[in-house]
C-alpha cells in the first residue's frame, strides 16, 4: 500500500506548476515571497518552495534578504556566518559561492552577518548584480523578504522579482493588513501574483 502524500508538499508541488508552467508567463526566474507581520512563516514557504522547484530538476538559490531578522538558514540547518548582507559591503569576495543543502540542485545564499544600514544596500545597482551572478548558475532565485507592513525593503525586493507572493499567517492576518500589504507592493508595481497562506510559526 502507498505512503499517503504529505498534504504541505504537495500544495508546494501545485504551487510550483502554478509558478512555472502558466500558459502566457514568461520564464519565472526571480521568485519573492515577502510576508505581512514580524516573525511570520515566510522562511519556511521559501524553504518548501525552493525544495520544489529544485526536486523538479531546476537549479535553484533561496536567498534570505530579510536582513533584520535572518531565519532561512535555520531552515536548512546551516551557518550565517557569510553571505548577502558582506556581498553588500564589498566585504566578501565577489566569487562567494552559495552554500549547498542536503536537497540536490539547492543551494542558500544566507542573509550573512548583519550591521545597522545594511537593509538600505538593497536598494543599490550592487543588489541586482548579485541577483544577476546568481541566476548565471541558477534557473531560479528564490528570495526571502522582510515583513512588508513593517520594512521598506521588503517592497524593493519584491520589485526586483519577477514574481512575488504574499505570505499570510492563517488566523493571523487581518484583512486589514493583508489590504495594507497588497497596497504597497503596488505602489512599486510589484509582480505580485498571489498569496500563500500558512500555519504561524
Amino acid at each position: 500500500m502507498s505512503e499517503a502524500p504529505d498534504p504541505v508538499a504537495e500544495g508546494f508541488r501545485r504551487l510550483r506548476t502554478a509558478l512555472l508552467l502558466t500558459p502566457g508567463t514568461p520564464p519565472l526566474r526571480r521568485i519573492a515571497a515577502v510576508g505581512v507581520e514580524p516573525a511570520g512563516p515566510t522562511a519556511a514557504v521559501v524553504a518548501q518552495l525552493a525544495r520544489a522547484l529544485a526536486a523538479a530538476g531546476g537549479r535553484v538559490v533561496a536567498v534570505d534578504c530579510d536582513l533584520r531578522a535572518p531565519q532561512l538558514h535555520q531552515r536548512f540547518g546551516l551557518g550565517n556566518e557569510t553571505g548577502l548582507a558582506d556581498l553588500l559591503r564589498n566585504e566578501a569576495q565577489p566569487q562567494l559561492q552559495p552554500l549547498d543543502t542536503p536537497a540536490g540542485e539547492l543551494r542558500l545564499l544566507p542573509a550573512g552577518t548583519t550591521q545597522n544600514g545594511d537593509a538600505d544596500l538593497l536598494a543599490s545597482d550592487r543588489f541586482g548584480e548579485i541577483l544577476n551572478h546568481l541566476l548565471e548558475t541558477a534557473d531560479h532565485v528564490v528570495l526571502s523578504g522582510p515583513p512588508v507592513t513593517e520594512a521598506a525593503d521588503a517592497a524593493v525586493v519584491a520589485a526586483r522579482a519577477d514574481a512575488v507572493l504574499l505570505v499570510l499567517q492563517a488566523g493571523r492576518t487581518s484583512r486589514q493588513t493583508a489590504q495594507r500589504a497588497v497596497t504597497l507592493l503596488k505602489q512599486v508595481k510589484a509582480p505580485l501574483i498571489g498569496a500563500v497562506l500558512a500555519s504561524p510559526q
